[in-house]
C-alpha cells in the first residue's frame, strides 16, 4: 500500500543498519569533513580554559580554598565552606564552618 505524497526510499538491506537507519558510506571519507577542520581547536582543551575567577581567597591574612562541607548529621546541611592551608575549616564565632559566599 502506498500513501499519496510519501517519498519512497529504495535502499538495499545492506544499506540499512539493524535499526532501519541509513548507514554512512565510506566512514571517514574526505567529503564528510568540514572545510578547515584541521585548524579547529577542541573546545574541551584544559589549556584554553580560564582560571575560573579565583579559587582562592584571603581571610584574616590567610589563604583559604573552597571545600564541600557535609554537616547533615549535625543540622548544618551541605554547602561550600572555607578551609585554610593547614586543612582546618574556617569557623564563625558560634563554631559553625564559614560559608565560601560570606568570605
Amino acid at each position: 500500500m502506498r500513501i499519496a505524497g510519501a517519498q519512497s526510499c529504495a535502499l538495499t538491506a545492506a544499506a540499512r543498519s539493524r535499526y532501519g537507519r541509513r548507514l554512512r558510506r565510506g566512514a571517514g571519507a574526505a567529503d564528510d569533513k568540514l572545510p578547515g577542520a584541521e585548524t579547529m581547536a577542541s573546545r574541551n582543551n584544559p589549556a584554553r580554559r580560564s582560571s575560573g575567577g579565583g579559587a582562592e581567597k584571603q581571610f584574616d591574612g590567610k589563604t583559604v580554598k573552597p571545600v564541600l562541607y557535609v554537616g547533615s548529621l549535625v543540622g548544618h546541611g551541605r554547602y561550600v565552606a572555607a578551609q585554610d592551608d593547614k586543612g582546618a575549616l574556617v569557623r564563625d564565632p558560634s563554631g559553625k564552618p564559614l560559608s565560601w559566599r560570606r568570605i
